[in-house]
């Protein structure tokens, strides 16, 4: 459906002109506007988009022909039909360069005005034609080189040598061919969680043509904007020697600010050093470990790569075989406070430029195999749940409320798929956890849960990995440590509050367990 617009400096003449059109009941038109004067008519034709103008040539404000130049650059696809008097063919002359489609004689005949709308409308239609075919030819030629880049950036992983042919050696020339002048950088971007997401492809490379013609770099910078072989856009910027370095940052920073004025409010670049066409793979390497490190690096919109990225790495990340212990302890248990609690401590805000990526990577892994193992052959999480690759987090923060949320999913999974004997263990566990202050027997906890002895004494190593003797002893020595951090609390008291009636037991269990004596641990706090 198609909508038009009448521009008439007599009211009464406009009016006429839509009544006319309105007779001749042509069923493409669904709106028809007017307006008095060619002042009016800029008005309403910014605010009314439309198909096609109808104007008066003579106008006391503003005539014809500067209507037509005016909204022909607002408007490219609107088509224009003059209304003149007979003295004004040295005009209509004129307005033909402006891309008028034909005039009428005032005053118009309905069928006269019918038979003009339609022409219009067929040249509407065959404008959209034509832009659909250089649509899709320009995709396709984007598509080709898309591949072509691709060749190029995923033989850095190795994936492209080994299985090229001549017509891969083919592409990968024309390609390096394409980046034509001496320098580039190459850029990943992150607009949202989306892989392959067409909407952020179209929106980066809206942003930066924007903001390549504001810079008045066209001539001198070359953009090629594509989707990766993981689905991330990818851009690279080539540029020419005179315009420096400045130039593609200064872009890159526009267009991300950019991107995020228009509501990608986390939009975000991570950009490789400068380098030549021949060295892309490479570029492409360091963009990818940009992007990796940025939930090591404060937040920002344009992450450039440096080898000093890996620099300042901290000592002794790694958990301890005891904080493991006590990883394991709450994700056995499903207790999602404790796992909250364990996050937290080794994923703190101040690993924030101190620590390497591995590490991270380290204690991240850690934790989604430890719930895998507790859930693994009896309540598998679904495959959407077996976790996110390290890379897709934005901040530390994120990796922290994933893992929380993935420890929620793996507790809802195991509710949902509870057996018996899952609950008969989670009652046990529950019980120790509860009067471990008590002589607990294997016997007595069997008896509670009406299994029999030996029955009971398998199953409950078979689903938590220890012996309930061994599991009470660790229950008992950690409750014993918080206890110790106690200044007030003397340590024949804590023995007795754990359930060791004898101080020289108590010590020897809680050497055996932690490597030294209860009054050792205490010093060294």
């Amino acid at each position: 459906m198609y909508n038009i617009l009448i521009i008439d400096d007599e009211r009464l003449i406009a009016e006429g002109v839509k009544a006319k059109l309105e007779r001749a009941g042509l069923s493409e038109i669904s709106e028809i506007r007017v307006a008095c004067g060619g002042e009016e008519g800029l008005w309403a034709a910014a605010e009314f988009k439309p198909h096609i103008v109808i104007t008066d040539m003579r106008m006391p404000d503003i005539d014809g022909i500067q209507v037509v130049r005016r909204l022909s650059a607002e408007l490219p696809r609107t088509k224009f039909i003059l209304l003149s008097g007979y003295g004004d063919y040295a005009y209509v002359r004129e307005a033909f360069k402006y891309g008028v489609l034909d005039y009428l004689l005032k005053p118009a005949g309905s069928a006269e005005l019918a038979d003009q709308i339609k022409a219009a409308i067929a040249a509407i239609e065959v404008d959209a034609r034509q832009a659909a075919m250089a649509e899709r030819s320009r995709q396709s030629e984007h598509l080709a080189l898309a591949a072509r880049m691709n060749a190029l950036l995923n033989d850095a992983e190795g994936r492209g040598a080994a299985g090229s042919s001549a017509g891969g050696s083919a592409d990968l020339a024309a390609a390096e061919a394409y980046l034509s002048h001496a320098h580039a950088v190459v850029a990943l971007f992150q607009v949202s969680e989306a892989s392959f997401s067409l909407a952020d492809l179209g929106l980066v490379e809206s942003a930066l043509d924007r903001e390549a013609r504001a810079g008045g770099w066209v001539d001198r910078l070359k953009v090629i904007v594509f989707q990766d072989s993981g689905g991330q856009v990818c851009a690279i910027v080539n540029f020419a020697e005179d315009i420096g370095a400045d130039a593609p940052t200064s872009l890159l920073e526009a267009a991300v600010a950019h991107l995020r004025e228009t509501g990608a409010e986390r939009a975000t670049a991570f950009v490789s050093e400068p380098g030549s066409p021949a060295g892309l793979r490479q570029l492409y390497k360091h963009a990818r470990l940009a992007r990796s490190y940025r939930i090591l690096r404060e937040p920002c919109e344009v992450l450039w790569w440096q080898p000093a990225m890996s620099a300042g790495v901290r000592e002794n990340l790694s958990p301890a075989r005891k904080d493991i212990e006590e990883l394991r302890l709450a994700v056995d248990t499903l207790q999602l406070e404790r796992i909250a609690l364990w996050i937290d401590r080794w994923l703190p805000d101040s690993l924030i430029g101190t620590a390497s990526l591995e590490q991270i990577e380290a204690v991240y892994g850690l934790l989604l195999t430890e719930i895998r193992r507790r859930l693994s052959g009896h309540h598998p999480l679904e495959r959407s749940e077996s976790g996110r690759a390290l890379a897709s987090f934005h901040a530390l923060d994120d990796i922290r409320r994933y893992l929380k949320e993935y420890a929620g999913s793996a507790k809802q999974s195991a509710g949902e798929h509870a057996e018996p004997e899952e609950t008969v263990i989670t009652f046990a566990e529950s019980y120790v956890r509860e009067h471990f202050n008590r002589d607990i027997q294997l016997a007595e906890m069997a008896n509670r849960v009406s299994m029999n002895y030996s029955y009971f004494s398998r199953l409950f190593k078979e689903r938590t990995g220890s012996t309930f003797t061994a599991y009470l002893i660790k229950v008992r020595m950690e409750e014993a440590r918080k206890l110790l951090q106690d200044p007030t609390l003397r340590i024949n008291e804590v023995s007795d509050r754990v359930g060791y009636g004898n101080l020289y037991h108590f010590s020897r269990a809680f050497k055996n367990y932690f490597g030294m004596s209860p009054k050792e641990y205490r010093r060294s706090r």
